[in-house]
């Protein structure tokens, strides 16, 4: 098993972005345009209408839209979600040591995350990693898997 492990989305999320912003530019242009068109009252105002929902969307997916970076230096675990509108010094959302790691699942676009904690209990960590390929998808699904299993077999008390 490698020491260490890095995992990210932004190529991805880099080109929905740039598809966002085509389709809100281009949203705006036909906005500002219908307001000079020559079209009926009840045309104008419906197409105007259809024109600012389907910006605001456009704008919702952006607001929603995130970087995941996951990053394994051997014995720490550190997962990063963050805004592309941030800048400087990314902090990680969480960070963990990989022997506390009781059990993972992917399901579609929602990574999730079981926590052994010192008193027994668990911590459950759910985190959305769109943007990722199925080949980045399996390469966490074995990386976790051998995480996991590793840590089932070491009799290290917590």
């Amino acid at each position: 098993m490698k020491d260490s492990f890095k995992l990210d989305n932004n190529k991805r999320i880099r080109i929905y972005i740039m598809i966002i912003l085509f389709l809100l530019c281009t949203n705006m242009l036909l906005l500002s345009l219908s307001l000079f068109l020559p079209f009926k009252k009840s045309y104008k105002a419906v197409f105007i209408m259809l024109l600012s929902v389907i910006m605001f969307f456009l704008c919702l997916k952006l607001w929603k839209c995130r970087f995941f970076e996951i990053e394994n230096s051997g014995m720490v675990c550190s997962i990063k979600l963050y805004s592309p509108l941030r800048k400087g010094w990314i902090n990680p959302i969480i960070e963990f040591p990989i022997n506390v790691l009781d059990d993972f699942s992917l399901i579609n676009n929602q990574f999730y995350i079981q926590l052994k904690r010192h008193d027994g209990l668990h911590t459950k960590v759910r985190l959305n990693v769109l943007g990722l390929t199925k080949s980045q998808k399996q390469q966490l699904r074995i990386y976790f898997n051998k995480i996991v299993k590793k840590t089932e077999t070491s009799n290290y008390e917590y």
